[in-house]
């Protein structure tokens, strides 16, 4: 018959298995993040829309792809806070616009541009249409990725390692528990014989008992081998 597993050998692989899937779960959204922010919007004429970037962070990737599906030309601008302020707070009109040239496309009907943030700020684009006459329907979507940290991606890799190395370790300690209990297990049914000497001393302890105890004819009691008279009615033996 064969032992059974003890418990903490049955529950060693089951857990070190979930905890590989749980450390890869909490590490894919720190490796990798991606934002999207769909752009579907009509603007009447002499009008501006702006879409604030959440959680922008200095070399962030940002991609815009937006056209104009029906209207004139507009103004795409890629703005800090401060460029926003100066849109929105002095529009129609504002005096000057800090926008960051790489990121926007005047008077166009379509951007398609990546590039990396170079601060961590506040950023928007902010789509104008400075058109008298006719109001413009732009569409498209804009992506904000975060590359894949080097650092994140070694400690990954270390905690992975780390843990890999510590599973090995438990379950060679488990099994090696395991394998001395079982060789001192005695399976259902099948006693350990008995030493034979020591078989053999049980089965000659009543001859040596008797041997040795001599019973008094008259009381009954028992005298050690040799003695000449009773000890308790002192009857000769």
């Amino acid at each position: 018959m064969i032992a059974p597993l003890p418990k903490d050998f049955k529950a060693t692989s089951p857990a070190l298995a979930v905890g590989f899937v749980l450390t890869l779960f909490a590490l894919a959204p720190a490796v990798s993040a991606d934002s999207l922010t769909p752009v579907d919007y009509v603007l009447p004429t002499g009008t501006l829309k702006e879409y604030p970037l959440i959680g922008v962070q200095a070399g962030d990737e940002v991609s815009i792809l937006v056209e104009v599906q029906n209207g004139p030309p507009v103004d795409f601008y890629f703005v800090n806070q401060t460029g926003r302020d100066q849109l929105t707070i002095g529009w129609p009109s504002p005096e000057q616009i800090d926008y960051l040239t790489e990121f926007s496309s005047i008077n166009a009907t379509s951007i398609n541009k990546t590039v990396a943030v170079p601060t961590d700020e506040f950023y928007y684009l902010v789509i104008v249409n400075d058109n008298a006459t006719q109001s413009a329907h732009v569409v498209g979507t804009i992506k904000t990725t975060t590359p894949e940290p080097a650092l994140l991606i070694t400690i990954a890799v270390i905690l992975i390692s780390v843990g890999a190395v510590v599973g090995v370790v438990v379950a060679l300690v488990v099994r090696r528990s395991f394998r001395s209990r079982l060789s001192h297990y005695s399976p259902p049914g099948r006693p350990t014989p008995p030493n034979l000497a020591h078989q053999h001393m049980q089965a000659q302890r009543p001859a040596l008992r008797q041997e040795l105890d001599r019973p008094c004819p008259k009381c009954g009691s028992k005298n050690p081998k040799g003695t000449a008279a009773c000890s308790h009615c002192g009857t000769q033996l």
